[in-house]
């Protein structure tokens, strides 16, 4: 609901996005698969409606991105990815210190043999290039031409 919140009530949410922003990271760590879920959609939305303050949260949104992009549930590490392109997509570079861990893993969930997965990882990679900029994703650019 507080996801969903982010897109008709922006405004309000705005002068709060410290407090939700923790409600939501504490769902990151839930033992519940539901939960999880949950909290990368919320991401997603926040990422999507809550600009530009979002993103000054992003050393602490990156990692809790990064820990579901490794949950061992497919519906959470697809959440994950989604709630990642969009953040990624107002970023810029200060994503470039979280380039190698966050493109080793998006090259493994796109090789994965999960069509939906796949899918959005390659989104997410493509997100995760226009924030970095062309110089800093070179690097990491032959990885993502083997498919």
């Amino acid at each position: 609901a507080l996801a969903m919140c982010s897109k008709g009530c922006s405004e309000p949410l705005r002068e709060n996005v410290d407090s939700l922003l923790n409600l939501v990271l504490a769902g990151v760590n839930s033992p519940e698969q539901v939960v999880r879920e949950a909290a990368c959609v919320c991401l997603a939305q926040f990422s999507d409606h809550l600009q530009p303050e979002i993103i000054e949260y992003y050393e602490t949104v990156l990692p809790a991105i990064f820990q579901t992009l490794n949950d061992p549930r497919e519906d959470v590490q697809e959440k994950s990815c989604a709630a990642l392109e969009v953040f990624c997509e107002n970023l810029g570079d200060d994503i470039v210190p979280f380039l190698r861990e966050l493109m080793s893993k998006l090259v493994e969930l796109a090789n994965c043999g999960k069509h939906n997965i796949q899918e959005i990882a390659i989104h997410a990679i493509a997100a995760t290039a226009s924030a970095a900029g062309k110089t800093e994703f070179m690097p990491y650019a032959p990885a993502t031409l083997e498919w």
